[in-house]
């Protein structure tokens, strides 16, 4: 059976049919989209939401929908923007990122919080997970908010390695029973 001609760009043509499976499988298509995973920022201080919001600008496939600086408001901008992924932090006022945590885990359990907060004991990151977080960045460490978010948003779990110590086994293989389609997979150090 001849093989069929598989177009390569530029003009260039192969012919044969195991060059098309393996190359048809390794290219994304040109006519598929990646959907940006959409992303809401909550911290009380504004200078941390702005250079977290440049940062995430300045990344492919990730689309700021809100800022919120307290746990009232960000349940009603995750009600009013639907995220796909929520960075909280944990001290914020009228309601603490913990409570807003569990509010958003009850009220939107399709949406995937990563708690990034300056607390690194034991108690914190367990209150965190207790209330619904996938996810835990420490401010003072090496912060890889992409991969935290590209890791929650495909339904893995995503820990600081200076905090993972603190995580049970059972928080760190917890999957999401709503997967994302995003556009890479995420780095290594996803738990």
């Amino acid at each position: 059976m001849p093989g069929r001609w598989v177009r390569l760009g530029a003009g260039r043509n192969v012919v044969s049919r195991s060059l098309e499976m393996n190359f048809c499988a390794e290219r994304p298509q040109e006519t598929m989209t990646m959907k940006p995973i959409r992303v809401l920022i909550a911290d009380d201080n504004k200078v941390l939401r702005t250079f977290f919001r440049e940062y995430l600008e300045r990344q492919e496939g990730f689309e700021l929908v809100g800022e919120a600086c307290d746990g009232v408001e960000v349940v009603r901008l995750t009600q009013a923007c639907g995220p796909d992924v929520v960075v909280m932090d944990i001290s914020m006022p009228h309601k603490d990122g913990l409570a807003a945590t569990a509010d958003l885990a009850r009220e939107f359990p399709q949406v995937r919080v990563i708690v990034m907060s300056s607390h690194d004991d034991a108690a914190c990151v367990q209150e965190a997970i207790g209330a619904g977080a996938v996810g835990y960045l420490v401010k003072a460490g090496s912060v890889r908010l992409e991969v935290a978010i590209t890791a929650v948003a495909n339904g893995q779990t995503y820990f600081d390695p200076i905090i993972s110590r603190h995580v049970p086994d059972h928080a760190r293989k917890q999957r999401s029973t709503v997967p994302f389609p995003t556009r890479q997979n995420p780095e290594s150090d996803v738990r």
